[in-house]
């Protein structure tokens, strides 16, 4: 029986690297020089991070995106405000009561700011 040969990786021309390489998979909305703001998403997630979870502000940020066929990756300010209400519903659910109105104040803050 003859021995059967792995195949080797596929080779760009001009390249000695592997076709499968690693990509520049920068976050949107972000660059590595830190000139550009954050995303939306990202902002909204760090500031919910401080007060919850990472499972729990995961669930609350996708299901409000979900009741309104959002995503993460394509979400704008004007669909950040939309999405307040709906985030509010659930931070009041999982965030303690003496805390919630820092977090409200906190939310309005990101969501008013230019810089959003």
């Amino acid at each position: 029986m003859a021995a059967i040969e792995k195949p080797q990786a596929e080779r760009r021309e001009g390249s000695e690297s592997p076709a499968s390489e690693p990509r520049d998979r920068a976050t949107p909305g972000t660059r590595s020089s830190g000139s550009r703001r954050l995303a939306p998403y990202i902002q909204l997630r760090t500031l919910l991070l401080r007060y919850l979870s990472p499972i729990l502000v995961d669930t609350v940020l996708n299901q409000a995106m979900f009741k309104r066929r959002l995503s993460a990756h394509t979400l704008s300010v004007a669909e950040c405000h939309d999405l307040a209400p709906d985030i509010m519903l659930g931070l009041r659910l999982f965030v303690e009561e003496k805390r919630l109105p820092e977090l409200m104040v906190s939310l309005a803050e990101i969501l008013d700011s230019k810089e959003l």
